[in-house]
């Protein structure tokens, strides 16, 4: 269980979360509807399906990986941010049979009084797949982060141009969280 600071202005942990976590989620997440719908980025490609959950089905399982985000912040990052109490949670599955990908984008907020400032994501894919690479783009390149392994949680700032490319076999799973906090000025 390495945590990799990115030159990217991001964090790796691989394989943080176990197995059996990850199998309580995704149990959790079988058993509740969609809350709200997903407002992708505009104009960018965006095929995986997307149930957005109330936070408070997951809380208790997250809290030990949320206080870890929030100590990378205060470290690495310095934003303020707001406490850590979310309402809502984002699953994607990016199916192989949908060549599922979300396109280059970055994380905006539609709220008038806050702003997203750093994006986690949470592997939760109990079974392997191919393609579905999360990159970076930075100074006219592409950045592969090796974000494939069950369990593997990233953070990274909001406002960084990212995708997912295509994924070529199986299923991607991960969660996304958005910590905000108030607008930049």
């Amino acid at each position: 269980m390495a945590m990799i600071k990115n030159k990217y202005d991001c964090w790796l942990w691989k394989k943080i979360m176990p197995l059996s976590v990850i199998k309580k989620i995704n149990n959790k997440i079988k058993k509740n509807k969609s809350i709200a719908n997903d407002f992708p980025a505009t104009n960018v490609t965006k095929t995986s399906k997307v149930k957005v959950l109330d936070y408070s089905i997951i809380e208790d399982d997250l809290l030990q990986f949320i206080k870890r985000v929030y100590l990378v912040n205060k470290n690495e990052f310095g934003y303020n941010l707001h406490s850590p109490f979310f309402e809502a949670f984002h699953f994607n599955e990016y199916s192989f049979k949908d060549k599922a990908e979300y396109g280059w984008h970055c994380d905006e907020s539609r709220n008038l009084h806050s702003d997203i400032k750093l994006t986690l994501l949470i592997n939760v894919s109990e079974k392997k797949y191919e393609g579905g690479v999360f990159q970076l783009f930075n100074n006219d390149n592409h950045h592969p982060i090796d974000f494939s392994d069950v369990g593997d949680m990233l953070v990274f700032k909001s406002h960084l141009v990212h995708r997912v490319t295509p994924v070529l076999k199986g299923a991607r799973k991960t969660l996304t969280v958005f910590l905000t906090g108030p607008k930049f000025i």
